[in-house]
């Protein structure tokens, strides 16, 4: 199996956004919520988020808490918010085939690579 993707564990993520920062100032320089290619999404619901990361082949990883979702290019979850922001954005490359930021910077572990 090769690691070619980013997975979320959404038991040991808290929510925090270090993923959303490392993201966009490995790609821009700049530490913004709205540059990266990992967006953290919040519902009203007390304590309900997840974490969206765009694939290079523009499917969507959904890690929520009801287990994680790959959605094709395109594609929606019933339910789920809209996906416009995060289609406006580059798509992960993993650093450029390094290691991933977002992995390295999640203080809770909650980010590792995998084949899914």
């Amino acid at each position: 199996m090769s690691l070619t993707n980013v997975l979320v564990d959404t038991g040991l993520c808290t929510g925090c956004g270090a993923c959303e920062v490392a993201c966009s100032f490995q790609r821009e320089g700049l530490f913004s919520t709205l540059r990266g290619s990992v967006m953290l999404h919040l519902e009203d619901e007390v304590d309900y988020f997840g974490v969206i990361i765009k694939r290079l082949d523009d499917s969507l990883y959904l890690g929520r808490p009801e287990g994680p979702e790959v959605l094709p290019p395109g594609g929606s979850a019933d339910g789920a918010a809209t996906a416009k922001p995060i289609m406006l954005r580059e798509p992960c490359d993993l650093c450029g085939g390094g290691d991933p930021w977002c992995v390295a910077f999640c203080p809770r572990g909650a980010l590792s690579l995998g084949g899914d």
